[in-house]
């Protein structure tokens, strides 16, 4: 099985999550998947820590940031929380591809 570690993780101001209680830093990573795909999520770093954590993925409905309710009540909470969208969906990429004896096609989550 292929090991997909984050490509980068850089921090980010996203105004969007900056002005949420208890959030010391907000870091984003990005994992370059087969085809280019790409996956790209944030950590919430807390200011104070209960030292647990939460994954939260926002499914098919699109961005993490339909959940920022959800996620600021687990940040108020001391949950150290991991937001995902799903690939193809909102800030990732929707590359287009080449299949052999297909040709190109664009990849798209509708």
């Amino acid at each position: 099985m292929e090991e997909l570690v984050p490509n980068s993780i850089d921090t980010v101001n996203d105004k969007n999550f900056i002005e949420l209680h208890n959030l010391k830093k907000l870091e984003q990573f990005n994992i370059i998947q087969k085809h280019n795909i790409n996956s790209t999520g944030y950590k919430f770093h807390l200011t104070k820590s209960n030292n647990r954590l939460v994954l939260y993925h926002q499914g098919h409905s699109g961005d993490f940031l339909i959940g920022k309710k959800t996620i600021a009540y687990f940040l108020n909470k001391g949950f150290t929380i991991y937001s995902f969208a799903m690939p193809l969906k909102e800030r990732n990429n929707r590359p287009i591809i080449e299949i052999p004896k297909i040709g190109k096609i664009h990849l798209l989550n509708c």
